[in-house]
C-alpha cells in the first residue's frame, strides 16, 4: 500500500470561508469529512472542527460516489475510468493509497454491506453490478457478477439493514427491482412499479420503511419494504403554486431517525422531512435573501454524530454550506454559513458525495 501524505504537501489548501467562520465551541466534535471534487479528480479532506481543507488526495477520473467501509477503508467510484479507488484512513495526518480494482463500465453508485462485508457498485450504461468481499485492508476480490434485465439502467441503489435486500431504481422504466440473498448467490426480481414519468435519484431505508425520492415528480415514495407497497406519496414543493422543478438529488437520514434532509438542486433549497409523520417540516433556501453568500445547486448531504450540523456539498456557487440542526421535529433548523473550499475564490470547482468520519485516530 502507498503512503499518501497530507498534512505538509496539502496544509496550502486551507478553507476560504466566505461568511465568518464559527467558534470552535459552536462546532461539532466530529473532525473530519470527505468530500469528492469530480471535475478535479480527487477528494478534499475537510476538519469540520475548525472548517478547513486539510488537505486533497488525487482519485481516478471523475469520481461519482463515496462510501465508507469497515476499518478505516472507503470506497470510491471513478466513473470514467470503470474503476473503485481504494484508501485506508490510518490517522488524521496520513492515509494509504491500497489500490484500485476494475468494476462494472462507468460506475456511479456504491453500496456496502456491514453485515455481509459486501461492496457494491452500478453501472451507469450496463444492467450489471459487480459485488466484492471486503476482505482486510486490500483490494477487494470480485465475488460475481448480477445481471439485470434486459435494458434496465440504474440510477441508485440501497442496502436494506440486514444486508439480504438490494433495492435498484430503473430509470429506463418507473419501477424498483429487488435483489434477493439467496444462500451464496441473488435473485432478481420487480418489486414495485412506480408512477409514469417518475426518475428515482436515491433510495434508504429509515427505520421499518424505504424512502424514494422521484427527481422528475418532486414527491418521495414511501414503502414498505415488507409488503413491497407504496404506503404514501409525499408531495415535496413548499407551494402548490410553485412551478419550479426541485429536482431532488440525495437524502440522508439523521441518527435518531426523527428528519430527513433532501438536496434539492433546481430550488437550490434543503428540504426537511419527518419520515415519522410523513410531513414536510420546512424548505430552507441556500440562495434565499438572508444567505450573505448563496450556494446553488446542492448535491451531497451529510449529518454529524450528534445531530446538530449538516453539511451541504453545492455544484455551483459556495461550495458547501453549513446548517444548524435539532433532532427534534419541532425544533426548526436553520442555515448557519456557506464557505468556500479553495485558497482562490475565483476557483470554484463543482462538489460532488459527502461522507463524515465519525472517528479519527490521533
Amino acid at each position: 500500500m502507498q503512503k499518501v501524505l497530507l498534512f505538509f504537501c496539502l496544509s496550502a489548501l486551507a478553507l476560504t470561508s466566505c461568511g465568518k467562520r464559527l467558534p470552535a465551541e459552536q462546532t461539532t466534535a466530529t473532525t473530519q469529512a470527505l468530500i469528492l471534487s469530480p471535475t478535479q479528480n480527487r477528494f478534499l479532506i475537510f476538519n469540520t472542527l475548525v472548517h478547513r481543507v486539510e488537505g486533497w488526495v488525487e482519485t481516478g477520473q471523475v469520481p461519482r460516489d463515496l462510501v465508507l467501509g469497515p476499518d478505516g477503508l472507503f470506497f470510491i467510484a471513478n466513473q470514467m475510468e470503470s474503476a473503485i479507488s481504494i484508501f485506508q484512513r490510518n490517522d488524521r495526518r496520513t492515509l494509504y493509497r491500497v489500490g484500485k480494482v476494475g468494476t462494472v463500465d462507468k460506475p456511479h453508485r456504491l453500496a456496502y454491506s456491514a453485515p455481509f462485508r459486501e461492496l457494491w457498485a452500478a453501472s451507469e450504461t450496463l444492467p450489471r453490478l459487480a459485488v466484492y468481499r471486503v476482505t482486510g485492508l486490500r483490494q477487494p476480490p470480485l465475488k460475481q457478477f448480477v445481471n439485470l434485465p434486459q435494458g434496465t439502467q440504474v440510477s441508485t441503489l440501497a442496502l436494506s439493514a440486514d444486508g439480504n435486500q438490494l433495492w435498484i431504481a430503473d430509470q429506463a422504466s418507473p419501477r424498483l427491482l429487488q435483489v434477493q440473498r439467496d444462500g451464496d448467490s441473488y435473485r432478481v426480481s420487480e418489486w414495485l412499479k412506480l408512477p409514469e414519468g417518475s426518475r428515482i435519484s436515491d433510495l434508504g431505508q429509515v427505520g421499518d420503511r424505504l424512502f424514494a425520492l422521484d427527481e422528475f415528480l418532486d414527491q418521495m415514495y414511501i414503502i414498505d419494504p415488507a409488503t413491497g407497497q407504496l404506503e404514501t406519496t409525499l408531495d415535496l414543493r413548499e407551494k402548490a403554486e410553485d412551478k419550479r422543478p426541485l429536482l431532488l438529488e440525495r437524502m440522508v437520514a439523521n441518527h435518531s431517525g426523527s428528519k430527513l434532509y433532501l438536496s434539492a438542486s433546481g430550488t437550490s433549497a434543503v428540504l426537511v422531512v419527518d419520515p415519522k409523520a410523513k410531513k414536510l417540516l420546512q424548505t430552507l433556501y441556500l440562495n434565499g435573501p438572508d444567505v450573505k453568500f448563496p450556494a446553488y445547486a446542492p448535491l451531497g448531504v451529510a449529518i454529524n454524530r450528534d445531530d446538530t450540523r449538516l453539511y451541504v456539498t453545492a455544484q455551483q456557487g459556495r461550495n458547501l454550506a453549513l446548517l444548524e440542526t435539532s433532532p427534534d421535529p419541532a425544533v426548526l433548523d436553520k442555515i448557519l454559513n456557506t464557505m468556500g473550499t479553495t485558497v482562490s475564490e475565483a476557483l470554484l470547482p463543482p462538489l460532488g458525495a459527502i461522507r463524515i468520519i465519525e472517528q479519527v485516530p490521533d
